[in-house]
C-alpha cells in the first residue's frame, strides 16, 4: 500500500486475491473515492490478540465511514 496521510483523498479498488465480501460491498456501495480519517492496527479477534493494519475512511459520495483492512484494498492517491 502507498504511504497515506490523514486527509488524503484516495481511490480504492478491491484486492481480488484477499478482499472479503464485506469489503467488496462497501467499495461498490460507497466508493470508489474516500478520504483517509485514521491509519491504525485494529483488533479482529481481541480475545486471541489478532490485529490487522487498516485504514479508516469516509466516503466522498455517501455518509459512510468505516475501516478497510489494508491487505484487502488497492489504493491510489486522487488528485486534489
Amino acid at each position: 500500500m502507498i504511504a497515506l496521510e490523514i486527509g488524503d483523498t484516495i481511490t480504492v479498488k478491491i484486492n481480488g486475491q484477499t478482499a472479503s465480501k464485506r469489503t467488496r460491498n462497501r467499495v461498490k456501495e460507497n466508493g470508489p473515492t474516500f478520504v483517509v480519517t485514521k491509519i491504525d492496527s485494529v483488533s479482529l479477534f481481541p480475545h486471541i490478540g489478532q490485529h490487522v493494519n487498516a485504514v479508516l475512511v469516509s466516503s466522498t459520495t455517501t455518509n459512510w465511514t468505516g475501516w478497510f483492512p489494508a491487505e484487502e484494498i488497492v489504493v491510489s492517491r486522487t488528485a486534489a
